[in-house]
């Protein structure tokens, strides 16, 4: 009678396997089954050394066992899909190898890159694995898109009904879009079922349950958040994360997974993949990913110093039409051993690949090769652009943050002190408030992106905006944000609007925040053009007889009709965030940040172009504007399109700075005169075409 408990030979090179009996339980199986199947459930869940080289549970499952739906071609050439055993590549390997460095480590994985790298495939063959070896457990996979759950479902229905009869898991109940029970009814005890292990799969965008306490109180063996690009899946994942620990640390490796390209939901996405370590995740392994990759080919070198979870970067997509190439797990892992030679592979070709994508990203019209980018990721930053509704130059945006991060010249952080009629800057150790601000306090410094006036400047060589926060809003993620911009062409190479300082913060006392701007206002005399919705602010002025001296006054580019019936259109100060209003500020932002300036000529005597938004310094006003999509929260933007606007109307209007103007002298004088030469602040009514553009002028010249 043979013995196979010293075994290290894999299922599918093995000959003369013991036939296990259908219907049988295994304590009447015959003894050498018996024997052999146990041997095999024990390489299942902890794997077997071969060669040197352990061959880790998930990939000997995944080479002996596990069945998918792969499609292939026919003599004829047509395409269908043949369930089989999936041939190993890189991908999957990569994967695991991801995985076993999460285990060691304590922490979660987070798979985020191409489309077709195989995510659905790994998902299913992880979800078998483990409920087979882990009676009386839960496996929980949640989303928020029916769609790519229920390829999920397909995938676990072809593998648990192809996989061999040793192992085939009866089912008390079945589902496969949503709940899957294994286990069996005993016929002698009256049908009592005895439950071995269930799948639970959740659309957290669907249904009557909370969703962020959706999967909260269970104790899981598995969990998976499947494209988190398109749901909010951030706070269900941190309700479900007590369920994963012990004493010991995590009892499971929780997986986050996704593709770029659909991204609805990004700002959960990203605030995970750029600070993964925050949430219990594993941070991207450059050694690993660059392996087997040809230094000329690894694209994603200049995206060192980001943080990401485990990025799989385009290339390794199986929709490239590009085939990968055949080697063996031996040759893979240059080790030399027969049995991992038997082992064939599959790798990807680097270079055909890149060419492949290359030519995606430059065929049809611009949207279209924007998500061929986004589908087929070469760079950590390719996994985030956005389509369509970004009207900003993304690509000028990024190279612009990318300079001023090499040169660390992101501005300083500062207090503005008083010294009599002098202004002095002290430096302050306040943390900024992050791009995505999470809600509640946060009190920010002052960032100076140019030199500190000591005495006040002429009055309309600078302006503000501002974009201020509503006290009465609970947990909101709002941050009251402020701008102070020098207009263009106030001095020699200044062809552009800059920004002096800003503002973006939430102390505990709003008044804290209103007395800093009031500082900023008149250290740079900057007259501030503010939303009007809000005009907490305007009464703080009022109450310190102010308001008329730095308040721009109330501006509409609303239509008339909108203008008759809405009675907020009449404010005193400032710009009113109506549908007009806001369309035509966004607008004059959008062409501002495209403007072209010419900088300089190069060797060749060529024109050296730089686009606006190349001349902000402000890197969270670069990442809002980046990121922007209607309806989100951008307080930068706001405020920063606020001064620029007011800086548009000076140019428009003809409106300088004037000698006769003393700074603080002004402030007890009682004068009442606006940049119409009016004595009472009035709405001024401008044509929607005629705020930007050709009237631009130099503000010094007289018409």
């Amino acid at each position: 009678m043979a013995s196979y408990s010293r075994s290290t030979e894999l299922l599918i090179n093995m000959k003369d396997i013991p036939k296990w009996e259908k219907g049988i339980p295994y304590y009447n199986q015959k003894r050498e089954v018996e024997q052999f199947w146990s041997e095999e459930l024990e390489k299942i869940k902890n794997g077997v050394n071969i060669g040197g080289y352990h061959i880790h549970p998930q990939l000997y499952f995944y080479i002996n066992y596990f069945h998918a739906a792969i499609p292939t071609k026919d003599a004829r050439g047509d395409s269908k899909d043949v369930v089989m055993h999936p041939p190993l590549d890189d991908n999957i390997l990569y994967i695991i190898d991801s995985y076993k460095r999460a285990r060691s480590e304590n922490k979660g994985l987070l798979l985020f890159g191409t489309r077709g790298f195989g995510k659905t495939t790994y998902i299913s063959m992880l979800t078998h694995q483990t409920v087979l070896t882990n009676p009386v457990g839960l496996f929980q996979i949640v989303g928020g898109n029916k769609v790519d759950l229920g390829h999920i479902s397909r995938a676990l229905q072809v593998s648990f009904t192809n996989i061999t009869d040793a192992f085939f898991l009866p089912t008390l109940s079945k589902d496969w879009t949503e709940s899957i029970e294994f286990g069996f009814k005993d016929k002698s005890t009256a049908g009592k079922s005895y439950k071995h292990s269930e799948i639970l799969i959740t659309n957290l965008e669907e249904g009557k349950e909370s969703k962020s306490e959706k999967g909260a109180g269970t104790s899981p063996i598995g969990y998976i958040g499947d494209e988190i690009g398109k749901y909010s899946f951030r706070e269900p994942f941190e309700t479900a994360l007590p369920s994963f620990r012990t004493d010991e640390g995590y009892k499971l490796v929780p997986i986050l997974s996704g593709t770029s390209g659909n991204l609805d939901k990004v700002e959960d996405a990203r605030k995970v993949m750029e600070d993964p370590s925050a949430y219990g995740l594993l941070s991207i392994d450059f050694d690993r990913l660059e392996r087997d990759v040809p230094l000329d080919r690894r694209t994603w070198r200049n995206d060192y110093n980001m943080k990401f979870g485990t990025f799989v970067p385009g290339q390794m997509s199986y929709r490239l039409e590009v085939k990968k190439l055949k080697t063996n797990l031996a040759d893979y892992l240059k080790i030399k051993d027969k049995e991992l030679a038997k082992i064939e592979m599959r790798v990807t070709d680097w270079e055909k690949a890149e060419k492949r994508i290359d030519e995606l990203k430059k065929s049809g019209i611009r949207d279209t090769r924007d998500k061929n980018r986004m589908y087929y990721p070469i760079t950590l930053k390719d996994c985030f652009l956005k389509t369509g509704t970004n009207p900003f130059p993304t690509e000028a945006i990024e190279r612009t943050i990318k300079a001023l991060e090499d040169d660390g010249d992101i501005g300083k952080n500062i207090q503005i002190l008083r010294d009599g009629p002098k202004f002095v800057q002290a430096f302050s150790d306040k943390r900024r408030a992050k791009v995505s601000h999470d809600g509640g306090v946060m009190d920010a410094p002052i960032l100076l992106f140019d030199d500190l006036p000591q005495t006040p400047p002429e009055k309309y060589m600078f302006v503000s905006g501002l974009d201020d926060y509503k006290l009465n809003v609970s947990g909101t993620d709002s941050l009251g944000s402020f701008y102070v911009i020098k207009r263009r062409n106030m001095s020699v190479n200044s062809p552009c609007e800059t920004i002096a300082a800003s503002l973006t913060t939430r102390p505990n006392r709003h008044l804290d925040f209103h007395r800093q701007i009031e500082t900023m206002i008149e250290c740079w005399a900057a007259e501030c053009l503010m939303e009007s919705a809000d005009v907490s602010f305007e009464d703080y002025l009022e109450g310190r007889h102010k308001a008329h001296l730095w308040l721009a006054p109330a501006i509409t580019f609303a239509k008339s009709k909108e203008s008759r019936n809405n009675k907020n259109l009449t404010k005193k100060y400032g710009l009113y965030p109506s549908a007009g209003n806001n369309e035509h500020r966004l607008k004059v932002l959008v062409d501002w940040c495209w403007e072209e300036h010419v900088v300089g000529v190069d060797d060749d005597n060529n024109e050296i172009i730089k686009y606006g938004v190349e001349f902000i310094d402000d890197i969270d006003l670069l990442k809002e504007l980046r990121d922007w999509e209607p309806g989100k929260n951008s307080d930068r933007k706001e405020a920063f399109s606020h001064a620029l606007l007011h800086a548009v109307m000076l140019d428009v209007d003809n409106v300088r700075p004037k000698s006769f103007r003393k700074s603080m002298n002004v402030l007890n004088t009682g004068s009442d005169i606006d940049w119409y030469g009016s004595q009472k602040p009035k709405e001024k009514k401008v044509k929607l075409s005629g705020a930007y553009g050709s009237r631009r002028l130099n503000p010094y010249t007289i018409r």
